[in-house]
């Protein structure tokens, strides 16, 4: 078996549509399942025939399958999942796909070997989201040979991904970049009624929060660290850290210890987060390392000024003193300064937020997202485009 896959282009007949399928292996619900969603969604509207395997149960099936994309559903239970490598090969040799877009680590690897097992092997895009080098967490140094030979082509979120990856050593002429996006049109800010009593009675108080994944490069805890010198100028702020995970009890401690439970709100997860983000009055994103956080897009889109630390993909998104404040990591006393500065100036607020809204719309929507990806797959596949035109 050729475990090394070649770089050359596909001549496919000028009668046939694009066919892709895009697999995604994650059972939660977080921005690069969103990121699926867009892409499979938008790329319908464009005429390329794409479909979607997932895990069964996952919000993203659910989800896809609630929008009427064709769907697969998959159980797979890590890289070395033999039943799943042969559910996904039946699924890609019946249907004869031209393209197989991977978008999760585990789907990288049970993608590749599935592909191995088919004569007229599809072309093979991989999407890396996140910044850490592909060696952290490799799994017996499986990644060496995931990225470097085990594609086609690879497709960052950010730059700060693709200069993570040729510092790995992969090759730059693989690497292209398309930022992830947002969708106007899925943005409805109706409170959920589970919602409703988490927000402070106190119509004068503030909202200051941050969402994501309790993981160590969220810097949750910079963010409670810098809590009570925002209490001592704003006393009325209500604080909300909205997430799951594995350090959730942790960053609860930490609250607990400062004598902070009156002010600070666990949300948990919450399904449509941005009916939540609607009634912060600053989002701040204390991130250690970051491929590209679409929560600051999400906060754009609703008009909320947003503070970020100067890491990853947030520098492309925010352009300091324009449509946000950036500030150094592991940083509580900058992330305090930065919120006092935000609250005591309205007319600040208003213009980041204006800002961003207007740079989201021109740069980072979802439909813009897709016309790349369906671009660069029709470059890898030698597709004629006539049929589309």
């Amino acid at each position: 078996m050729q475990l090394v896959i070649d770089n050359k282009p596909r001549t496919l007949p000028e009668d046939k549509i694009l066919k892709t399928i895009h697999i995604n292996s994650e059972k939660t619900w977080r921005g690069g399942d969103q990121q699926t969603l867009y892409l499979v969604r938008e790329l319908k509207k464009l005429g390329c025939d794409s479909h979607l395997i997932a895990p069964p149960g996952s919000l993203l099936l659910e989800r896809a399958e609630g929008e009427k994309i064709k769907c697969f559903s998959v159980r797979m239970r890590g890289e070395a999942d033999v039943i799943a490598i042969f559910n996904i090969y039946r699924i890609i040799k019946k249907n004869n796909y031209h393209l197989v877009h991977l978008h999760t680590s585990h789907a990288h690897t049970l993608g590749f070997f599935a592909t191995r097992l088919i004569k007229s092997k599809p072309i093979l895009v991989v999407t890396r989201r996140v910044q850490f080098s592909i060696y952290n967490h490799s799994f017996f140094g499986l990644n060496r040979y995931k990225y470097q030979k085990w594609t086609n082509h690879i497709v960052s979120v950010s730059n700060a991904v693709k200069q993570q990856l040729i510092e790995d050593g992969v090759s730059k002429d693989k690497i292209s970049v398309i930022h992830s996006s947002i969708s106007p049109n899925d943005f409805t800010t109706t409170l959920e009624d589970s919602i409703d009593n988490l927000l402070p009675l106190n119509k004068n108080g503030h909202i200051v929060g941050m969402i994501g994944n309790f993981d160590r490069v969220k810097g949750q805890k910079y963010f409670i660290q810098a809590i009570p010198g925002i209490l001592k100028e704003f006393p009325s702020t209500a604080f909300f850290i909205v997430g799951e995970g594995k350090y959730k009890k942790e960053n609860e401690l930490l609250v607990s210890n400062l004598n902070l439970k009156e002010r600070v709100v666990f949300t948990g997860f919450i399904k449509n987060v941005n009916t939540l983000l609607e009634h912060f009055n600053v989002l701040v994103v204390p991130s250690l390392e970051e491929g590209i956080n679409t929560t600051i897009l999400a906060a754009h889109l609703l008009k909320k000024p947003v503070i970020a630390t100067k890491v990853g993909g947030n520098t492309e998104i925010i352009r300091d003193g324009f449509n946000g404040i950036l500030i150094p990591p592991k940083d509580k006393s900058a992330i305090e300064k930065a919120v006092v500065k935000l609250l005591r100036n309205k007319d600040m607020c208003r213009q980041f937020a204006e800002n961003g809204y207007r740079k989201v719309i021109e740069n980072f929507s979802a439909d813009r997202m897709a016309k790349e990806y369906f671009k660069l797959y029709k470059k890898l596949s030698g597709f004629n485009d006539k049929i589309y035109k």
